[in-house]
């Protein structure tokens, strides 16, 4: 009897898959630096300077794709092991940004604090690197 029990019950396990894609911007040009997330998790990574990414995920799970200037996008994973994302650029504004840079400089060289800070600036994409 209890083997009709275990017979009758079936086990799967998550398989872990290597996924890799593409992720470009509205006009077809690949995004370099475009965070590439599995939600949920600590595991990631990003896309290079041709915009290509390989992670490692399960299927069921969702990858989180984000860039600054655009709209981020969850896409869950499936049997595909290739992905191509293409970002829409965002309209949202940003309510504060604040920019701190971090260099070598002597004392008496500083006059004052370095700071930006912008208010309401709407966020443009920025063009891939060259």
């Amino acid at each position: 009897m209890a083997l009709a029990l275990l017979t009758g019950i079936s086990v799967s396990f998550a398989q872990k898959k290597q996924i890799g894609g593409m992720v470009t911007d509205p006009n077809g040009d690949p995004l370099a630096g475009v965070t590439v997330v599995v939600k949920g998790t600590q595991t990631g990574t990003s896309t290079n300077a041709n915009g290509k990414f390989t992670i490692t995920a399960s299927v069921g799970q969702t990858l989180l794709f984000s860039y600054l200037g655009m709209d981020s996008q969850e896409i869950k994973v499936g049997s595909a092991s290739r992905l191509n994302v293409q970002l829409k650029e965002t309209t949202a504004q940003i309510e504060d940004l604040v920019v701190i840079g971090y260099g070598a400089v002597q004392r008496k060289d500083v006059i004052q604090e370095q700071s930006l800070k912008f208010h309401r600036t709407t966020c443009w994409p920025l063009p891939p690197p060259t």
